[in-house]
């Protein structure tokens, strides 16, 4: 199973997604939910490429609201999910 990274929205923490990343992880999934609250897309996209590079191979990236304009920015991934996120970056 491919090793996934969890992005919240703007208005969210990594808690909010316990539920999922519990059942996940009991299935032997490989979670990651970084902390991206209150930083510019330029950081937080840089944190979670940073998530990418070192990762074992490319993730799946599950992006939510403010997490898909994170997304949008990243190389190396297997697939990227947006779920009710943003997938265009604004000028």
């Amino acid at each position: 199973m491919r090793p996934l990274i969890v992005l919240h929205g703007s208005w969210h923490q990594p808690a909010h997604f316990d539920d999922v990343v519990g059942r996940l992880r009991r299935e032997g999934a490989e979670v990651t939910v970084p902390d991206l609250g209150g930083r510019p897309i330029a950081e937080t996209t840089r944190i979670v490429q940073e998530l990418v590079d070192r990762a074992a191979e490319p993730p799946v990236v599950l992006a939510h609201s403010f997490g898909g304009l994170t997304a949008s920015g990243l190389q190396g991934i297997s697939h990227l999910i947006y779920l009710a996120a943003s997938p265009i970056r604004c000028p």
